[in-house]
């Protein structure tokens, strides 16, 4: 369990892309016993497991450690069973959306990606840095996705013919 993994003080537990946590009851109350804001955070089970007994982990331990949680849900616009659980966890810790909502706050995103060296791999210079990302912009309402991933996705495509990349990617990323 990462919970006791990371228990000591000055841990920090990262769970990134790991959403499903979120939907399951007795998970999402380990993670609000884990964020609790008394003194001593206590974390304990009541169900049988044998696994985690193998494990060394005891019934009930306290956690000091601290928790980053990567998720791409809007924990203040969930509905249902869910929203008071996402509530319970946002009054117990800090909550930072870096959501990018609007084209151009994903267009600028990810123009400082690019120019911080996204694509140093892919050995291309710069003016084929410049045509992705303009092919990106122009084309920003039309594509399946503004992302990174489509980033790499027209690198890739750009790699594998650098005179017919766009048609390539008029083919496979953009919306018909």
């Amino acid at each position: 369990m990462l919970l006791f993994r990371y228990a000591d003080e000055g841990s920090v537990l990262v769970l990134d892309d790991c959403d499903s946590i979120l939907f399951d009851e007795i998970s999402l109350n380990l993670l609000k016993a884990a964020l609790d804001s008394g003194k001593k955070r206590m974390i304990s089970w009541k169900a049988e497991s044998s696994a985690l007994r193998r494990e060394g982990i005891p019934e009930k331990f306290e956690f000091r450690g601290s928790i980053i949680f990567i998720t791409n849900l809007k924990f203040d616009k969930t509905k249902g069973k869910i929203k008071d659980h996402l509530e319970a966890i946002m009054s117990r810790c800090h909550y930072l959306d870096l959501t990018m909502d609007t084209m151009r706050e994903r267009i600028l995103r990810v123009k400082q990606i690019v120019a911080d060296g996204m694509l140093k791999d892919y050995k291309i210079d710069q003016e084929g840095e410049d045509e992705i990302v303009n092919f990106m912009q122009k084309n920003s309402g039309r594509l399946r996705e503004v992302s990174l991933r489509m980033v790499t996705k027209l690198a890739d495509l750009y790699k594998m013919n650098p005179n017919r990349w766009q048609s390539l990617a008029e083919s496979t990323c953009i919306k018909r």
